[in-house]
């Protein structure tokens, strides 16, 4: 079924496998899901939960880690070739609280600031945490959120002006943009200069305060049991069941 309507469309999973194990510690499931090849960005996504049967309810009961298998860039942008990398992971007590960390790597990402006017492409590896709490209808469900871009590599394609820009009509210089975002003095001719140049300041003062209606920076670190198990985290390193490809992934048998 499709996320949209009842009818499937061309980008939705064509495929899906489930496989259960369990013993006396843990239980574990674990999907397999394959998108079809008129996906325009993705091959595979895999889903694996598990629960603790043994242990303290209010420390980790429950991981959660995820992983896509990527064919293009979600927009695809003029002088990136690179694949970009999904992984999740998330954990959870018994009452509700939990964290969770998404980590993008190599996603491209271009800027338009009108028709004429780019800050040009940029390939970027994001990481996001979120720490929330079992009350999700209070008005602060979350305890700590912290998102950043870890990496940002220009790949060409500027062609704002260095100077004279104006705000109305939008066509601000980089000048403008400098000291809007509290860059440095000629940050764009220095330091965020020419292709490969590292840029990770000005994408995350882009979007330090929540650009674009995105959610902004809140809380903080509660170095909790959460804390511990984020930074133990393992990702997932296939979505393939046979940790290559598809082959024989959906073709089961059932003894009667």
């Amino acid at each position: 079924v499709s996320a949209l309507g009842d009818t499937p469309n061309d980008e939705d999973p064509s495929q899906m496998r489930m496989d259960f194990t369990q013993d006396e510690s843990r239980k574990v499931s674990d999907m397999f899901l394959r998108f079809p090849d008129t996906n325009p960005w993705a091959d595979g996504w895999r889903i694996r939960v598990s629960k603790q049967l043994e242990g303290n309810p209010l420390d980790e009961v429950f991981v959660a880690q995820g992983l896509m298998a990527m064919t293009a860039q979600f927009i695809p942008t003029e002088g990136v070739t690179e694949l970009p990398e999904v992984a999740t992971y998330a954990v959870a007590n018994q009452m509700g609280d939990g964290a969770a960390i998404a980590q993008i790597n190599n996603m491209s990402w271009a800027i338009p600031l009108n028709t004429e006017s780019s800050l040009g492409a940029y390939l970027m590896s994001k990481e996001d945490v979120y720490f929330f709490d079992d009350d999700q209808t209070s008005a602060q469900p979350w305890d700590w959120i912290a998102k950043s871009f870890t990496s940002a590599i220009y790949k060409g394609g500027r062609t704002a002006p260095a100077t004279e820009g104006t705000w109305v009509p939008f066509n601000p210089s980089l000048d403008m943009i400098e000291t809007a975002l509290s860059l440095e003095t000629d940050y764009f001719a220095d330091t965020c200069a020419e292709v490969g140049d590292d840029c990770e300041g000005l994408i995350n003062a882009i979007f330090l305060d929540g650009f674009a209606e995105q959610e902004p920076n809140q809380g903080e670190d509660p170095n909790d049991w959460r804390t511990l198990s984020l930074q133990s985290a393992t990702y997932l390193d296939t979505v393939y069941p046979n940790g290559v490809d598809w082959t024989g992934a959906f073709e089961q048998q059932f003894l009667p």
